[in-house]
């Protein structure tokens, strides 16, 4: 975090700070080629913008005999204009290229002092601010958790909350498990399980757990008389007659 800090808002800056190293690096270059531009384009003897200017007034000459050449003078015009208008901005651009050794020095120990960060960090020098970003998040949830009070309002709310959902939960396991004993039972009777019927058991739980604050038990008696058991066991009994009825058992209940 220190080390980061201490580079401020450049982290967030690489590419600018790249892109400023690099005109920085190579001004003269620039200031070379941006001279011999406007020269080529307005001041030297075979400038483009003299060369089209006389290429106009020739074109005007012949346009006094046809005037079906006026388009072809209008791109000229605008030619000649988007040319005036690059050496415009060529010259705002040389004034803005000022050598500079000391700001570049610093923009060198800049980059060098990210490269040697990124390298101990394992990531592109880009994604330097986010990881600090990260590591802003993470300290203050290390700080967050030295705060007693703090956390036991938050595992108040949390278990108020958990309270209220598994109380709605319950509610709606008791409505739908009135409905479905109902249905399983009568199901039963028409499957010639007469007097059978399916008891769905809501058993409180003492501690809060993942499912709820209660078990469910499916409880289930084939005949009438007999106790309910275990849905799984009584299911199991019953296809073993069944099948002692039809051929030998292999079943044991």
């Amino acid at each position: 975090m220190e080390e980061m800090s201490a580079l401020g808002g450049d982290l967030a800056r690489w590419d600018e700070i790249q892109a400023e190293h690099a005109r920085l690096a190579h001004v003269t270059t620039l200031l070379e080629g941006s001279h011999v531009l406007i020269q080529g384009l307005d001041e030297g003897e075979s400038a483009v913008s003299g060369q089209l200017g006389d290429m106009r007034a020739r074109l005007g000459t012949m346009q006094e005999v046809d005037d079906s050449l006026k388009d072809i003078a209008a791109l000229l015009d605008a030619a000649g204009a988007d040319i005036a208008e690059a050496v415009h901005e060529l010259r705002r651009y040389v004034d803005s290229l000022n050598p500079d050794p000391e700001r570049l020095a610093g923009l060198d120990r800049r980059l060098a002092d990210m490269h040697r960060l990124a390298r101990k960090h394992r990531v592109q020098p880009a994604a330097l601010a986010g990881l600090l970003e990260q590591f802003q998040a993470r300290l203050a949830e290390l700080a967050a958790g030295d705060d007693l009070e703090a956390l036991q309002a938050a595992e108040g709310a949390a278990f108020a909350h958990y309270q209220a959902e598994a109380k709605q939960l319950g509610a709606l396991r008791r409505k739908a498990a009135a409905g479905l004993s109902k249905q399983v039972t009568a199901a039963m009777h028409e499957l010639a399980l007469a007097g059978g019927h399916l008891d769905i058991v809501l058993q409180p739980v003492s501690e809060p757990r993942a499912h709820g604050l209660e078990d469910v038990s499916f409880l289930a008696a084939s005949h009438p008389g007999l106790p309910p058991g275990p849905l799984g066991k009584v299911a199991s009994a019953a296809n073993c007659r069944a099948s002692a009825w039809r051929s030998r058992p292999r079943c044991r209940v």
